[in-house]
């Protein structure tokens, strides 16, 4: 009987522990990545993205970051408890900040460029990325 036991809780032990790795961990390493390239984006594009004269292309990769953030806030079993575990953004900034990309990503494609005050608007929008998200979204330092 014993052994019988030891099986049943070394078996239970290992679908647990492969449980949290699926539904957990792996979702929050390609969580991640996704704000490492969204953070890359920014950075690499930061000019375009500022003056409001980037691409369409640009305008949808924005979306789909937008879409992605969204969809790992809802993939991630126990966002908000393991929120603290993985340094994770806060499970409710994360609507903020998808609506925020979805903000900058519809006012990037303006030819020839935004006027200033949708600029400062998205520079505004961008600062709270920064914050909420840790991410860099631009190579200055916000006080």
């Amino acid at each position: 009987m014993d052994t019988f036991l030891t099986i049943i809780a070394g078996v239970s032990v290992f679908v647990l522990g492969q449980f949290v790795i699926k539904f957990c961990i792996e979702p929050s390493i390609k969580f991640k990545e996704l704000l490492a390239d969204l953070s890359y984006q920014f950075l690499n594009n930061n000019t375009k993205i500022m003056n409001g004269s980037a691409s369409e292309e640009m305008q949808k990769m924005l979306f789909s970051f937008s879409a992605n953030l969204m969809k790992f806030r809802s993939s991630i079993l126990g966002y908000k408890l393991v929120t603290p575990l993985l340094a994770l953004p806060n499970f409710d900034s994360l609507l903020i900040c998808s609506k925020k990309l979805n903000f900058i990503a519809n006012s990037i494609n303006q030819k020839p460029q935004a006027s200033p005050e949708v600029q400062r608007e998205i520079e505004s929008a961008m600062q709270e990325l920064e914050s909420e998200l840790r991410i860099k979204t631009t190579f200055f330092e916000y006080s």
